[in-house]
């Protein structure tokens, strides 16, 4: 921008300001894309595609969670505590931030499952033979996954708390259990 004075005998000489002209405020972000359901304790990434001015992400978090990388970036690095929520982006520049976007995530109320108990059924089997072991009941646990020696198979029952096992040859017979949160250590045989 500039500007001279004058009358009808003279012109000053220009006087000038460089001005800058900043893009628009950013539009909405697109997508977030990451895990809406997730664990207490866990960790999950989240990202959004890149928008055209943005010179900062702004992301915000449920209450107990935490940003553990990437604020200002297109990807974030979230730790997750025990409350449900929303994890959300506004898009900035030096004119301003666009409106937020959002994407819900819950937190699994889960808690780790518990210690697998006793294993019971035989200890002795005569090759070719099939028997039941059963476990009680683990603490919040929605599966079990049992593990036979060389040649053995699981007839029936994997995935649940009794399973029928045809032998052919010795070994460790083993189980865990599990939720979508956590495994048990494995209890053997």
């Amino acid at each position: 921008l500039s500007v001279t004075a004058s009358n009808n005998c003279s012109t000053s000489p220009p006087k000038t300001l460089v001005l800058t002209v900043s893009p628009s405020i950013p539009a909405i972000a697109g997508a977030i894309t990451g895990a809406t359901t997730v664990c207490t304790g866990a960790t999950a990434a989240y990202s959004i595609t890149a928008v055209t001015n943005t010179t900062y992400y702004n992301w915000t978090v449920p209450a107990t969670a935490t940003i553990t990388a990437g604020q200002g970036t297109r990807s974030v690095t979230i730790t997750f505590g025990a409350s449900s929520g929303t994890v959300c982006v506004a898009d900035s520049n030096a004119c301003g931030s666009s409106a937020t976007n959002c994407l819900a995530v819950t937190v699994d109320p889960s808690a780790n499952v518990g210690a697998v108990g006793t294993i019971t059924g035989p200890t002795a089997i005569c090759s070719g033979q099939s028997v039941n072991y059963t476990i009680g009941t683990v603490t919040n646990a929605t599966s079990y996954n049992w593990s036979v020696p060389g040649t053995a198979t699981i007839t029936a029952g994997q995935g649940t708390q009794t399973v029928t096992v045809s032998y052919t040859t010795s070994g460790t017979l083993s189980v865990t259990a599990s939720n979508n949160c956590s495994t048990s250590p494995p209890k053997t045989l």
